[in-house]
């Protein structure tokens, strides 16, 4: 397990260790992390470690995008928790190899991150289920990348609502 410090360092690291292991990447804001994207985290990496999906014995490279503040901010107009501290929380948990931060000035996908990194599989959580409706689809499409949705079940939780909730607490 790894913190990276950006995309193009850990792109020299994996190149430079010519790994032919395939990549499984999934990527949020995780602001705050909750229970869904634990178990968006934790079946990615499921996959990576028990899946027919690839050829290959080996196990999967699992590596987290998390989007940075600045991006945070964009879409949604605040970042709850800092990035640094949500990196630590994704890279405690178990069969997570790399995480790495994404910013990108303008565009809100990380259609970057996979045109750099080329994953073999980008796996979206509970609240994804079209794969030819995400943003990334194209990019996908593109290097040949697979999509899988609906990963860690069902949506159970919203950051949004949470943070929401928790503005309310002591209020009459």
């Amino acid at each position: 397990m790894a913190i990276a410090s950006s995309i193009r360092n850990l792109k020299i690291f994996l190149s430079e260790r010519s790994n032919e292991r395939p990549i499984y990447m999934t990527s949020g804001g995780f602001d705050p992390i909750h229970v869904g994207h634990v178990r968006c985290i934790l079946e990615t990496s499921m996959l990576a470690t028990n899946s027919g999906l690839h050829p290959s014995k080996m196990k999967g490279l699992v590596v987290i995008v998390v989007n940075a503040d600045s991006f945070l901010i964009r879409k949604k107009g605040y970042a709850f928790m800092p990035l640094n501290q949500r990196m630590e929380i994704i890279n405690a948990i178990q069969g997570v190899d790399y995480v790495v931060p994404w910013e990108t000035s303008g565009d809100q996908t990380v259609c970057g991150v996979i045109k750099e990194l080329k994953p073999r599989y980008f796996t979206k959580g509970g609240d994804r289920f079209d794969a030819s409706t995400i943003p990334e689809w194209e990019i996908c499409q593109r290097i040949g990348c697979e999509i899988l949705t609906g990963i860690g079940g069902n949506k159970i939780q919203s950051s949004s609502s949470l943070v929401d909730r928790s503005k309310s607490y002591g209020k009459v």
